[in-house]
């Protein structure tokens, strides 16, 4: 599947461990493409990591948010958080 991150398409991954808390986390393929496309982007002091995060309505464990890594032409999904707040990553 490809999706837009950053104005460029990439074939999207997702790691085991990626789909492993999407499954424990009720996230869907769906829903990790939305983040991915509509989400607000924070870089990680790594080039190309990144975390993209959204609150979605309905969801009590808000935001949900994804540790990605672009690896050309691909973007990676390490894997998938919920109730994630900005300085989490610290």
């Amino acid at each position: 599947m490809d999706v837009k991150f950053a104005n460029k398409m990439y074939r999207l991954i997702l790691t085991a461990h990626a789909r492993q808390r999407m499954c424990a986390r009720d996230i869907t393929l769906e829903t990790v493409t939305e983040i991915v496309e509509t989400g607000t982007v924070i870089e990680k002091e790594r080039n190309s990591r990144f975390w993209v995060f959204k609150n979605f309505l309905g969801r009590n464990d808000n935001s949900i948010c994804l540790s990605i890594a672009l690896e050309q032409p691909n973007l990676v999904v390490v894997t998938a958080l919920i109730n994630w707040r900005p300085n989490d990553e610290d």
